[in-house]
């Protein structure tokens, strides 16, 4: 009975093993283009700078992160293309999409940092723990609630992802609605 059943764990560690390996159903983003849906392989899931996909003919191919917008799996994770330094914008690597909206934070597992952006902007920066409250505020200076939480020290580093999605949610359900009732009464 016992070896049975470690037989049967086995199997199912090495089967997952495998899935893993493999390509899954998922999208990518091209410059200046719109999703391509495919199947999508991470090539080097440490660094996080190139991604295998099967393109139109069936071939396998790559493209790295200088090369699209973002990517993601069907119904689980995307990733985002980022360049943390403005002075080298060229040199570019995925990182995980982990609340999106008007404001995009990021996290990139390999340097274990977040990353934030404002819809629009090209540029991500790198929150560090020390310059929290100084590199975020500007983001948030539209939502008093969220602003005045973290100009008052009540919204921490560890509640960077909870801030943007108050943010995100505020700026959805409030504030555009509001601009485009603004500009119905302005025509």
């Amino acid at each position: 009975m016992k070896i049975t059943v470690l037989v049967l764990l086995l199997s199912i560690i090495g089967t997952t093993c495998v899935a893993q390996d493999g390509y899954a159903d998922g999208y990518y983003i091209p410059y200046g283009g719109d999703s391509i849906f495919t199947q999508i392989k991470v090539l080097n899931s440490k660094v996080s700078k190139k991604i295998g996909y099967i393109n139109q003919k069936g071939k396998k191919k790559r493209f790295n992160a200088d090369e699209v917008i973002e990517y993601g799996f069907t119904g689980l994770s995307s990733y985002a293309s980022i360049a943390p330094i403005s002075k080298a914008p060229k040199v570019r690597f995925f990182a995980e999409i982990v609340e999106d909206g008007q404001v995009r934070l990021m996290y990139y597992a390999f340097k274990k940092k977040y990353f934030i952006q404002k819809k629009g902007s090209g540029e991500a920066i790198k929150i560090k723990k020390m310059s929290f409250r100084k590199l975020t505020m500007n983001f948030f200076q539209d939502f008093d609630e969220v602003y005045l939480d973290i100009k008052k020290r009540r919204l921490k580093y560890g509640q960077l992802e909870m801030a943007v999605l108050r943010y995100n949610s505020w700026h959805q359900e409030y504030y555009q609605p509001y601009q485009r009732s603004l500009e119905r009464n302005n025509k």
